[in-house]
């Protein structure tokens, strides 16, 4: 009998064992072992792995693409239930552990008094659809063991993991995702014109302003569609304001439009009247909220680091596939993993032939059994 105690007690061992290098928990025992991990697609070294090959493929689901993907994706943290787990700036992880949300326990995100209304609605949207998006993404490329354990919840009252803040002025930005998990979004968002040389001077028309940029405001739409504001004319000056005219001299050059830390170029001659669009809310919202989940700035989508250009001057940005498939990544798990599964049928060869039947019942029943603290284990 203490004989098949023993072997019971290493098959429940071998099930509950996690060997993990950044590795977030996992409801069910989940091996992120260098020498170990096994990929579902092609592509990865072949096994067995040395740590640094490991370092370099690192150990996710889906794909067998590095969590640091680079001008795709870059994952770059992820919420264990209601804890966010973050790699490395700006280079992104070596070797990046998982995400696992339970149901049970939704990352929950809320806004304050200076938040309108319209924009936490905006911002609920956005965190659905990019739950919904991942979802897509895991269907279509999902292993039949695979799950995904994804959830972020609005809470109108009480404590929350993500707060959300309208502030006066960010530098160089319209929103940021902050160290201390808080979404932060400009009250006034404005937009400027600059010329390109410190003897020309620009100023709107009718003003008695002497300067080399204007500002002007692009208030906040949370239609996801910016309407068109009232044009603004605009005059010129090459000989540091001494005198002005309607239309720019031969040879101004060019103006730069700055949209946060986002800029490009049009000619001064074409660029009067300035055109003037409301800034989109949806999709700066989307991008800092795809920051407040798992990801950095890659690729070309809403992940890119110039989103602010994307959401200015009438343009307007969705999630991309890529992006929501990165966010897949991190969040999918498997029940078990195929080397986990392996693993387990070593522990049941263990028991005995007149336990075996309810076995697997009470190897799975260990390993999701809480530990004194309530926490499953891993």
């Amino acid at each position: 009998m203490a004989i098949h105690r023993s072997r019971f007690l290493l098959a429940v061992a071998l099930c509950a064992t996690t060997n993990a290098a950044y590795g977030i928990p996992s409801p069910i025992a989940h091996v992120h072992n260098a020498q170990t991990v096994s990929w579902k697609n092609d592509g990865s070294p072949a096994l067995p792995w040395d740590d640094a090959t490991a370092d370099k493929w690192n150990h996710n689901h889906l794909t067998a693409d590095p969590f640091d993907k680079f001008q795709t994706w870059l994952i770059n943290k992820a919420w264990d239930d209601r804890t966010v787990h973050s790699s490395v700036a700006p280079l992104g992880p070596a070797q990046f552990g998982h995400g696992l949300i339970q149901s049970s326990m939704p990352v929950r995100y809320g806004g304050d008094s200076t938040v309108p209304g319209e924009a936490m609605d905006v911002i609920e949207a956005g965190y659905n659809s990019w739950v919904t998006k991942a979802t897509t993404q895991f269907n279509a490329k999902k292993d039949p063991w695979d799950r995904l354990a994804i959830n972020f919840q609005r809470a109108n009252s009480g404590p929350t993991e993500i707060s959300v803040v309208f502030v006066d002025s960010l530098t160089d930005a319209y929103a940021q995702f902050t160290a201390a998990n808080q979404l932060q979004f400009v009250k006034k968002p404005q937009v400027s014109a600059a010329t390109d040389a410190p003897n020309k001077r620009i100023r709107k028309k009718g003003e008695m302003t002497n300067t080399t940029s204007i500002t002007f405001d692009t208030p906040w739409t949370y239609s996801g569609s910016p309407n068109r504001l009232p044009d603004i004319a605009i005059e010129f000056s090459d000989d540091s304001g001494t005198t002005w005219s309607d239309t720019a001299p031969a040879g101004f050059g060019d103006l730069t439009l700055i949209a946060g830390d986002a800029n490009f170029t049009t000619p001064a001659a074409s660029a009067n009247p300035l055109f003037v669009f409301e800034m989109d809310f949806k999709t700066i919202a989307l991008h800092e909220i795809g920051h407040s989940i798992a990801l950095g700035h890659a690729g070309t989508g809403i992940m890119r680091a110039n989103i602010a250009q994307y959401g200015s001057f009438g343009s307007t940005q969705d999630i991309d596939n890529d992006a929501a498939l990165a966010v897949a990544i991190d969040y999918t798990y498997s029940v078990p993993e195929p080397t986990t599964f392996s693993m387990l049928l070593l522990g049941l060869a263990c028991l005995p032939n007149r336990r075996r039947k309810f076995a697997p019942q009470l190897l799975l029943k260990s390993c999701l059994a809480p530990d004194a603290s309530g926490r499953k284990r891993n």
